[in-house]
């Protein structure tokens, strides 16, 4: 039996918590469907394009404690004490959102975080946005982040789990300690106020998803392991034979 891990972070787990062999788990990242994140010109991973709207910082994920939410808020009161004209826009839905609305009203900051189901409104295009933060406590690899990256778009997340093979910190994005609102929110004011950098994250994050987290490559890399089996599990040639 063979198990796959969609990081090295998640087959350490497996193998020290579930007791699962070393030699039994595979490591296969999931790919991106880059079809589905065309990019239409420089200024889509560039930040030359046309302000029409105040910056937006932007997460997407299930509002759960686990997934950090409620630091991203404690952040963004700092951000935005130093960089008013900042908008929050937190994309998901679950049990923690009642409380991340009375969060957010105790802070207040409601009138700069926007809270929206991505489901409902047909996952709102991450490349509409300036800056993606993954504020999550526990990550196996991180999808949100992989299709922010996909868009261009630099990123903000902790240093958590599959989130260290993902973002390489200081060049697809910047990686900060979990559940520590003081240093998510001088990782954000550091891409808001140089945006040459925030952009030069970007386009490296959108290479990085091209090279090894595209949708082919995790095809290729599966079929490579089933072929793997399959001839580990083919007996042996009977003696005399051809």
């Amino acid at each position: 039996m063979t198990y796959i891990a969609v990081s090295e972070a998640l087959r350490a787990q497996m193998i020290s918590s579930h007791r699962v062999p070393r030699n039994m788990v595979s490591v296969i990242p999931n790919g991106i469907d880059l079809s589905h994140y065309p990019l239409s010109g420089r200024e889509q991973v560039s930040g030359d394009r046309k302000r029409r709207h105040n910056p937006v910082v932007a997460s997407l994920g299930r509002l759960a404690p686990h997934k950090g939410q409620r630091t991203l808020l404690h952040a963004a009161k700092e951000v935005l004490a130093k960089l008013p004209g900042v908008e929050f826009l937190i994309l998901g839905d679950g049990p923690d959102l009642p409380a991340l609305r009375k969060l957010a009203a105790e802070l207040g900051i409601s009138h700069r975080v926007t809270f929206a189901d991505y489901q409902r409104l047909n996952a709102l295009p991450l490349r509409d946005i300036d800056i993606f933060v993954e504020p999550s406590h526990v990550e196996g690899l991180g999808l949100s982040v992989m299709q922010a990256m996909a868009w261009g778009r630099p990123v903000v997340a902790s240093g958590v789990g599959g989130l260290y093979s993902l973002v390489q910190d200081g060049e697809t994005g910047l990686l900060v300690p979990k559940d520590n609102p003081a240093a998510l929110a001088v990782a954000m004011g550091e891409l808001r106020s140089d945006p040459v950098k925030a952009a030069e994250m970007g386009r490296h994050g959108r290479e990085r998803i091209e090279s090894d987290f595209n949708i082919s490559r995790a095809a290729d890399r599966h079929l490579e392991l089933y072929a793997e089996l399959r001839r580990a599990a083919r007996p042996p040639a009977p003696k005399g034979a051809f």
